[in-house]
């Protein structure tokens, strides 16, 4: 059997399985590899690793479809989670590539990986790295671990976006869970700015949480400016996931 049949069933082999991100190690051999690559079955994706498509297909086009498939493949060495902007987008329902991806790392690694067309993805290892704080989400079918909501909610305090207040609006926080990460790192100018961000949102419940919060484990005290029972207004809980009201949002915007 020749090059070309090795490769061809090999690819074929692949694909049936649903495998479009491979490394170079599980590439037969350079000379299949150079053949697929030759006759457009094969692209390079990023160091080590290639993609898989048809010949007729555009790497460009391809590259949306097998991103988070990508993610999980190159990442896989590590021990990760998406954090920050990334983070944020995936909790507010939005799985699309993402041209700057922003990881934490367990391992000490300060490292950008490279792919091709354009997209990188920024490793930051994170010394305090705590894997009870990262939750696996279904993404485009791959399950990616991603901060969990009260770990990100500290983690977006100095970002300025409309899409933070979407998250806030529509996401349930456990108490409990941010105390504990208070407790570990009590930091109340980060939490302040939560407690805006809450108000912003007309999430009342949120913002008397996290007010209580510093309030036990620091010597600040909070100036309430209301006063007498909490109203059913100020009682505000969430009705609404991310992904909806962001969906709404636009919906609006259309008008």
């Amino acid at each position: 059997m020749g090059i070309k049949e090795k490769s061809l069933i090999w690819w074929a082999e692949q694909t049936k399985k649903d495998k479009y991100v491979v490394s170079t190690i599980e590439i037969p051999d350079r000379r299949q590899r150079e053949y697929l690559v030759k006759k457009g079955y094969l692209f390079q994706l990023a160091r080590r690793h290639w993609a898989l498509k048809r010949p007729e297909e555009q790497a460009g086009g391809v590259f949306p479809l097998i991103y988070w498939q990508a993610v999980e493949k190159i990442l896989s060495p590590f021990i990760w989670s998406l954090r920050g902007p990334s983070a944020l987008a995936i909790h507010n329902g939005n799985q699309m590539a993402q041209k700057q991806l922003q990881v934490r790392t367990k391992e000490k690694t300060n490292w950008k990986i490279t792919l091709s067309p354009g997209f990188n993805i920024n490793l930051q290892f994170d010394p305090g790295f705590d894997e009870r704080l990262v939750r696996k989400i279904d993404v485009a079918g791959r399950k990616i671990p991603v901060d969990i909501p009260e770990r990100l909610l500290a983690d977006v305090s100095r970002l300025e976006s409309k899409d933070i207040l979407i998250f806030v609006a529509g996401t349930k926080f456990d108490y409990r869970v941010l105390d504990a990460i208070y407790a570990n790192n009590p930091r109340p100018v980060i939490f302040k700015r939560l407690i805006k961000f809450a108000s912003d949102a007309n999430r009342q419940d949120l913002t008397t949480g996290l007010e209580k919060i510093i309030e036990d484990h620091t010597y600040y005290q909070i100036i309430r400016k209301r006063a007498g029972k909490a109203s059913a207004e100020e009682k505000t809980v969430i009705t609404s996931p991310p992904w909806v009201i962001r969906h709404n949002l636009k919906n609006l915007n259309q008008f």
